[in-house]
């Protein structure tokens, strides 16, 4: 299937699909100025519009579009593109058809086990892309790249969290307020991951999605009452937020802005520069009040 947003970026000699490389061509890379970016995402349902793919096919483009960038930024970076692992935690939509979740702790191992394996073939940077923000997910994520980091000489980043958790002034965040969104209530097969689809290829759309009223629901409030999924906080379509807005330039800047802002975490990363950081309340939260399963 071809996608108007695919990245040329092959032609440039210093970027390479892991999967193309031999050993001795993975041996001979300067690993000091090497990054591997690593596409994850679930397989997850996300509405009756858009395929289970969305962000699986979203951690893959985003990684496309950084290896663009940053082969015109810094064309002496060497990246590494890994095949994107379409795995992950998905417990607030695991009660619909078509969310394939593995546990927090299983979905831990393998990142963890994945990066050390990258560590024995001498890779010093790794950038994991990451497009899902379960809480469980995220903490998955960030708990293997702790303990990777402490047991190897590494330095490992997760990107959908230090960008969308920062105090980052994100243009796709202002377009979803120009159209007079809330975007706490933008959360799931939504107006950006709509737009993302639309840009991407039209005949993912599985219908109309012109069609589909807002879904706007309180999570904190369902999660006080005890209810643990989407379904049961009442978005019984498996969607959360306003699709019927969704746009092909937000689509778009959805993917651009990510790509950009990754490159320039990329470049500050092998330079020992400081990177975006998640806020304070929600990386306590994610400490003391997410579990792994």
């Amino acid at each position: 299937m071809k996608t108007k947003n695919t990245a040329n970026y092959d032609s440039s000699p210093n970027i390479h699909r892991l999967l193309n490389l031999s050993w001795i061509e993975i041996n001979e890379l300067d690993k000091s100025r090497t990054v591997v970016l690593l596409p994850v995402s679930p397989i997850e349902e996300h509405g009756p519009h858009l395929p289970v793919g969305t962000d699986v096919f979203g951690a893959e483009d985003i990684a496309g579009k950084t290896v663009s960038y940053l082969s015109q930024s810094s064309p002496d970076t060497h990246a590494v593109l890994a095949p994107v692992i379409p795995l992950g935690c998905a417990p607030i939509t695991a009660d619909f058809p078509g969310t394939f979740p593995i546990s927090g702790n299983t979905f831990k191992n393998l990142i963890s086990e994945f990066c050390e394996s990258l560590t024995k073939s001498g890779f010093r940077y790794i950038v994991i892309v990451n497009h899902h923000l379960d809480s469980v997910h995220l903490k998955a994520i960030l708990e293997a790249i702790e303990k990777v980091e402490q047991e190897n000489d590494v330095r490992i980043v997760e990107t959908a969290g230090r960008l969308l958790y920062s105090d980052m002034q994100l243009s796709e965040l202002e377009e979803c307020r120009n159209l007079g969104l809330d975007i706490r209530t933008e959360m799931h097969g939504d107006v950006r991951e709509t737009s993302y689809i639309l840009h991407k290829d039209t005949d993912l759309l599985k219908l109309d999605y012109h069609t589909l009223k807002p879904v706007l629901i309180d999570i904190k409030q369902g999660m006080k009452e005890g209810k643990k999924t989407f379904r049961e906080m009442g978005a019984t379509d498996g969607y959360v937020g306003s699709p019927a807005l969704a746009n092909d330039d937000l689509g778009r800047i959805h993917l651009e802005e990510q790509g950009m802002l990754i490159a320039e975490m990329i470049t500050a990363l092998l330079k020992g520069e400081s990177l975006p950081e998640m806020r304070p309340a929600i990386s306590a939260y994610l400490k003391n009040r997410v579990t792994l399963n």
